[in-house]
């Protein structure tokens, strides 16, 4: 390589051993290698400093942005669910209809992606079994169900007439698309129904950070509730028509 750099003509590498076979030293054992002549000048390599821009995706809570209907996007994610188990050849005998233990999987995944993405630090100290140091949600004294599913921990653990929903309700954020989906439903499912039916019957499973804001907010995008709430218009009566006096004439 040296040779070359510097300049030589073809005709002169034929006969030239050093293109050929190297240095002499090279062609001589290892042991032998006068290593001393090798100065270490103790440069270093240069450093320089690298930007590097990424996008983050939040698998399921995007995707959940293109769903305006609380079932339909289960029943979607389901078929989803279905389609990777077939290409994955984990299963291939799937029922006609989506059943409702598939819908239960396929919510509990939707919960569980909506509640790393709010709640990133709480849920992998508590994943790790290490203590909540700073955060909103340590006086709910949250903790991981079986399922991995972030709950509160209360004092309704021993109060067996409710349910385990009731006892220890999944905690939620109110900016994740899969509680404005919910409270969207529970809305209709309840007959366009108030403020304080709504948070109760969001209680009976969720615990919804500033939830009372996020059912206004679905309430004042209800068109039908703003039509039947709006005030009974009335109408202005005009003036009545001059009235003429008939004087009879006797014949």
């Amino acid at each position: 390589a040296d040779l070359i750099s510097r300049g030589v003509r073809p005709q002169d590498l034929t006969e030239n051993r050093l293109w050929w076979h190297g240095p002499t030293w090279l062609c001589t054992s290892a042991d032998v290698w006068n290593s001393s002549s090798i100065d270490n000048f103790g440069t270093r390599e240069e450093e320089r400093g690298h930007k590097v821009f990424f996008s983050y995706f939040k698998s399921f809570y995007d995707l959940l942005g293109n769903f305006s209907s609380y079932p339909r996007a289960l029943r979607v994610m389901a078929l989803v669910v279905r389609g990777c188990k077939l290409l994955l050849k984990q299963e291939t005998d799937f029922p006609t209809e989506i059943t409702a233990v598939e819908t239960q999987s396929v919510r509990d995944k939707l919960i569980i992606v909506s509640q790393k993405a709010f709640y990133c630090d709480e849920y992998f100290r508590l994943s790790k079994k290490e203590p909540i140091l700073e955060s909103k949600l340590l006086n709910l004294n949250p903790f991981l169900d079986e399922k991995g599913i972030l709950r509160v921990g209360g004092r309704l653990a021993n109060a067996s007439n409710l349910t385990y929903d009731e006892r220890f309700p999944i905690v939620l954020h109110s900016g994740c698309h899969f509680a404005l989906l919910f409270v969207n439903f529970i809305h209709q499912v309840t007959l366009h129904g108030g403020n304080q039916l709504m948070l109760r019957v969001i209680r009976m499973q969720f615990y919804i950070r500033h939830a009372k804001n996020l059912i206004r907010t679905v309430i004042g995008r209800c068109r039908i509730c703003t039509i039947q709430k709006k005030a009974t218009q009335s109408q202005i009566m005009a003036a009545l028509p001059t009235s003429r006096t008939i004087i009879a004439r006797p014949f």
